[in-house]
């Protein structure tokens, strides 16, 4: 017996489907350009679906300046690739070196 089988083409808007094993690899190709975006003293690390971005800066000031021009790049980046920062799970953590007198 001879089985006829159809199927439709759409569309992927955005996003990478979760439900696959190759879910996180096709997140690192998606998101691959997302380090072009920072300045010196700033570098994106990628871990499987898991993003961190190291900010250094010696002065306190030009670590907050820098801080929020790196956040608001990252932004900028999400918006025009149809993602979105999900600022719940978002944290920020200074280290800073103890000067000893």
């Amino acid at each position: 017996m001879h089985m006829v089988v159809f199927s439709r083409w759409r569309k992927v808007t955005n996003g990478v489907p979760q439900i696959l094993i190759l879910g996180p690899v096709l997140f690192l190709a998606y998101i691959n350009d997302l380090p072009n975006i920072t300045d010196i003293g700033t570098k994106i690390v990628f871990f499987s679906d898991d993003t961190s971005v190291i900010v250094s800066n010696s002065d306190h000031e030009g670590l907050q300046t820098a801080l929020n021009k790196t956040l608001s790049n990252i932004i900028s980046w999400f918006k025009a690739n149809f993602l979105l920062l999900n600022f719940n799970r978002t944290y920020y953590l200074e280290f800073r070196i103890k000067r000893l007198h």
